[in-house]
């Protein structure tokens, strides 16, 4: 893990061969993935295998610099079918991709359970289908790269044609779930993107927060059945920032509530699954900011998730050429960069993150108020939360003001973080202080609050000492 004394530097690229191969996967007390017995911090792509990559016109070298750029800030594993490789370059001609990506730069891979030597019927309740799901697990068990399996793409419980109502197709998807963990005891992690931010967060017109919605996201999400639910959230979807922060807020409540209430643990890991920007199957999609995109990835490290993916929606499109980079729309190279430059901070905070305990909220001045659908009433105020470390306290600090008639996102002047116990130091990580146009003033704070200023959507990280 990356030492927390080297927060300013880049994470190195690893070289082929020095991940260990996997032996076991599981889920331990504090919600954390461990590889081999130890505590990992997945950070996965989807859409980042070479198929994805040379359909939309890549080649293979161009290809390997976006792997590079996005495995220095931490990608560690991508999710992908199992298959050959069109690339095809010597000394991997009809290798399969998942091994090219293990031996070039030691990324793990979460391989699908229902598309590998056969591809299944997606109707989960299908006996022929769960069948060939097994072909498959026989068949890649053994890889030495293989992290976790996936059901299908995503889970969703208004699809009819896998199951005629809800209770139906939840019973279906954990008797998958169960199948593939008992045909592979040595990956016992089953993942999925168990939920849609669409048709179930819509499910008979209730939000996750209330009970009908809690009572299918644990039928489906449980130490039994999806482990790693990776929910899937499109970051510029709507014409705000406001709309999609809205969903996000909603799932990672729905988690963070479960995480507070079993200290002991879930036996399943609280994750999001990121896509920047969706597919281009139409017009190009708003762009996000920096700190819109920081934002969003932050919020979720607050919320105690450990477990983080990317989609990268590009790398599907009909209305835009398959050109590469040159067919992408203006700004869409500014969120790939942007995206995983704040994933990279991510990455740095991976032994605070990955430490027993959990991030719990702070009073805040003005206090945090979340969006309400009901009354359109705009998030508010300063959401924030700390967790104790070795004997240092962190503190992430997120920015949610919003102008209550047009929803514009607001700066916050004199905010306060208030920790409930005297501070003696107080660093702002990801930060440059002292003189000049870019640097910011020290961290300013009296008793046990924090006092500073906060540019609109602005997250603040600190690493402080308490008396």
């Amino acid at each position: 893990m990356l030492g927390l004394e080297a927060f300013e530097s880049k994470t190195s690229v690893a070289l082929a061969g020095t991940n260990p191969s996997v032996t076991s996967t599981r889920i331990d007390s504090s919600n954390n993935l461990l590889l081999n017995g130890r505590p990992f911090l997945l950070i996965q792509g989807e859409g980042l295998d070479y198929n994805s990559w040379q359909q939309s016109g890549y080649i293979e070298a161009t290809a390997d610099a976006k792997i590079v750029q996005a495995q220095a800030a931490g990608l560690n594993c991508i999710w992908a079918n199992w298959n050959q490789t069109s690339f095809c370059a010597p000394p991997y001609t009809n290798m399969y991709q998942d091994l090219i990506f293990w031996q070039k730069f030691g990324i793990y891979w979460h391989g699908h359970a229902h598309k590998g030597v056969v591809v299944c019927n997606p109707v989960l309740g299908d006996p022929t289908s769960l069948n060939q799901m097994v072909t498959n697990i026989n068949a890649f068990k053994g890889r030495s790269n293989l992290m976790l399996w996936a059901i299908l793409g995503e889970a969703d419980l208004t699809d009819t044609h896998s199951a005629p109502d809800p209770v139906t197709y939840y019973r279906h998807y954990v008797a998958a779930a169960e199948l593939i963990r008992q045909s592979d005891p040595g990956h016992p992690v089953v993942s999925s993107d168990v939920v849609r931010s669409g048709p179930v967060h819509n499910w008979g017109g209730h939000f996750p927060s209330d009970n009908p919605h809690d009572y299918y996201w644990d039928e489906l999400v449980n130490s039994q059945g999806v482990q790693i639910p990776l929910v899937e959230m499109v970051l510029n979807s709507g014409p705000m920032a406001w709309y999609p922060l809205s969903k996000l807020y909603e799932y990672l409540d729905l988690m963070n509530r479960r995480v507070l209430a079993n200290p002991s643990g879930l036996g399943w890991i609280p994750s999001i699954s990121t896509t920047p920007l969706p597919e281009l199957f139409g017009g190009p999609g708003r762009i996000p900011t920096f700190g819109e995109i920081y934002r969003w990835f932050m919020l979720q490290v607050a919320f105690n998730c450990r477990a983080f993916s990317v989609l990268w929606g590009p790398n599907q499109r009909t209305s835009y050429p398959n050109t590469g980079d040159a067919g992408l729309p203006p700004g869409y190279l500014d969120v790939w960069n942007r995206t995983w430059q704040a994933v990279g901070n991510i990455k740095s905070l991976e032994s605070v993150i990955l430490a027993p305990g959990n991030w719990i909220q702070i009073p805040t001045t003005p206090g945090f108020v979340p969006f309400d659908f009901g009354s359109n009433r705009p998030f508010k105020g300063i959401y924030a939360a700390k967790k104790s470390v070795s004997g240092a306290t962190y503190v992430i600090a997120i920015n949610s003001e919003e102008d209550a008639a047009s929803y514009n996102e607001l700066a916050v002047r004199g905010a306060k973080l208030d920790l409930g116990r005297a501070i003696r130091s107080a660093t702002r990580l990801f930060n440059r202080e002292g003189a000049g146009p870019s640097a910011n003033p020290p961290v300013s704070f009296s008793g046990s609050a924090i006092a500073q200023d906060f540019a609109p959507m602005q997250v603040h990280v600190y690493k402080v000492f308490e008396i």
